[in-house]
């Protein structure tokens, strides 16, 4: 994807990078898809109005997806629980939780 002339850094916050008390978000993809979702956020506060981060991250990406959206994020609940999605075809991502070994997908 392109970035618009003159755009220096990553997605705003918070709608690129964004915590609350229930969960933590980071994101990555078309900045401006981002932005334009305030994917961070939203996915933080439905997750802790739903207090289900899985549930959060299905509902938030099935809107981006039927609106041609390119992005993906990682998020972590307050319990360690990990989630991602995307709708871009690549997205790479690692996590550690505690003293085990976390996920890893490199493609």
């Amino acid at each position: 994807g392109r970035e618009r002339v003159g755009r220096v850094s990553d997605s705003a916050l918070p709608a690129g990078n964004y915590a609350n008390p229930f969960a933590a978000i980071s994101c990555t993809g078309l900045g401006e898809d981002i932005v334009d979702e305030s994917l961070a956020s939203v996915l933080a506060v439905r997750a802790a109005g739903l207090r289900n981060l899985k549930r959060a991250f299905d509902l938030t990406f099935r809107e981006a997806k039927s609106r041609s959206r390119k992005l993906a994020a990682i998020g972590v609940d307050r319990n360690g629980n990990c989630i991602w999605n995307q709708t871009t075809e690549i997205l790479y991502y690692a996590f550690r939780a505690g003293a085990k070994s976390g996920c890893f997908r490199l493609e």
